[in-house]
């Protein structure tokens, strides 16, 4: 991606960009949805962006979007999504040696807390599944090659995210009787940071924000969970880094 942005001709003279992260692990591994790349590969990001841009944190170039006026020509921001614990294993101290300062986006209902989040028990109870198809709601979806587990996975993600709540739960539980494939003990690579390390994050000069409570799709919520959602979140965060919290990384997107 970033060596990529490298090779792009920009013809405005100034302008900024923000570049969205999520997870960083020792070796690049698969990726269902594309989210995590290795630590080598994030500090070659890091390289070519020094080298070539003003990395600055994610405060100063919002502040400099919105007047116009820039400080230096090419500005790019760094952000992480949801708050895995790689973020501040692998991620933290990477960031101090190349001395740049990235905003976290955090999920508050997640952090501390040993469960994973429901993408990772979608994509385990498909990965177990024994038969060949899967008969859910009416659709068979086959499973026969890697290729039909994965695409299996991306279209359940995208009918799953639009749910809330115990709804969601409840297809899950479904899918996994359907699947044959009991809801195992949550794997702790994808627990999401403890209050201590987000700290850590704060005292290292790193900029936090919300990611919301539990990271569902803002524009299928009705008002009231939206509020939940959305005050929530900024109330734990500004109690629990006695910080002021002032940005929000919308789920999804919107």
């Amino acid at each position: 991606m970033v060596l990529a942005l490298s090779r792009v001709p920009i013809f405005r003279r100034s302008g900024g960009l923000i570049l969205l992260y999520h997870r960083v692990t020792p070796q690049s591994g698969p990726s269902i949805h594309g989210t995590s790349i290795s630590a080598v590969q994030f500090e070659r990001h890091l390289t070519v962006l020094r080298e070539r841009y003003q990395v600055v944190p994610l405060p100063q170039l919002v502040e400099e979007l919105a007047s116009g006026i820039f400080s230096s020509s090419w500005q790019i921001a760094i952000t992480f999504d949801d708050g895995y614990q790689d973020n501040h294993k692998f991620v933290l101290p990477i960031l101090k040696r190349f001395n740049v300062r990235a905003s976290f986006f955090v999920i508050t209902d997640g952090i501390g807390s040993p469960q994973e989040f429901w993408w990772h028990r979608l994509e385990r109870i498909i990965r177990c599944c024994s038969m060949d198809s899967l008969l859910f709601d009416q659709t068979r979806y086959p499973l026969t090659t890697p290729t039909d587990r994965k695409n299996t996975i991306l279209f359940l993600f995208s009918v799953l995210r639009d749910l809330y709540g115990e709804e969601k739960e409840r297809m899950l539980a479904k899918l996994s009787r359907m699947a044959g494939v009991e809801d195992g003990p949550p794997n702790e690579e994808n627990f999401l940071m403890s209050w201590d390390q987000v700290f850590d994050m704060v005292r290292a000069g790193m900029h936090i924000g919300s990611h919301t409570c539990t990271h569902p799709r803002l524009s299928c919520l009705p008002r009231h969970q939206l509020v939940r959602e959305l005050a929530e979140s900024r109330r734990v965060l500004e109690e629990q880094l006695r910080i002021p919290v002032t940005a929000i990384a919308y789920p999804y997107g919107h």
